[in-house]
């Protein structure tokens, strides 16, 4: 972690997260906050903490008042990224821009359970489960490897984690990526 610049203390968003997972990589910010690490709502951010290796997220302008020293993130970064509530983290802005995906390898992660009552995916199902799964990823819209997606499709429930990206311009200095229609229809699920 870089010794110089602010520090932030994580805590929380107020709101409840969507369901879709859409907007969960935006971290909350006071607007002087945004000022201080140079960053308008929308711009990529780089979050370090003293644990584990940086992530990126998009910056945010809270829509309630809070400390110039806090930061609000979504469970989602907190898991992915291993941050910790109470936590103090640097936030620096990203100059690299957001990538798009122009592939996304998935694996099954469903319940051992939930497994044996559907059986196991079978190779002439896996373009349907490809199909199934790019509106969620759409209407995510910005993936990172880790997320987990449950999808149901004919009574049949299974989840599905995103075990690699592969960017359109093969840039790898951010942790986030656009899901855009060049990437749709390139899901991939992996065999287990």
């Amino acid at each position: 972690m870089a010794a110089d610049g602010p520090k932030f203390t994580v805590r929380p968003l107020s709101k409840q997260p969507r369901n879709d997972q859409k907007d969960s990589f935006r971290v909350s910010l006071s607007p002087s906050s945004l000022l201080l690490v140079k960053a308008r709502p929308g711009d990529l951010c780089r979050l370090e903490s003293a644990e584990g290796p940086p992530g990126t997220a998009i910056a945010w302008a809270s829509a309630e008042k809070i400390p110039d020293t806090v930061v609000q993130t979504s469970k989602a970064v907190q898991d992915l990224y291993g941050l910790k509530l109470g936590e103090k983290i640097s936030i620096y802005r990203e100059h690299e821009p957001l990538d798009e995906i122009s592939t996304v390898r998935l694996e099954e992660c469903t319940d051992a359970s939930k497994i044996s009552a559907f059986g196991a995916l079978l190779e002439t199902d896996r373009p349907h489960w490809e199909w199934g799964l790019e509106y969620p990823l759409s209407k995510c819209e910005i993936i990172a490897e880790g997320m987990v997606f449950d999808l149901d499709l004919r009574g049949n429930r299974r989840t599905f984690k995103v075990a690699e990206i592969e960017p359109l311009t093969q840039s790898r200095s951010n942790t986030i990526f656009q899901f855009t229609s060049r990437s749709k229809d390139w899901v991939a699920l992996a065999s287990k």
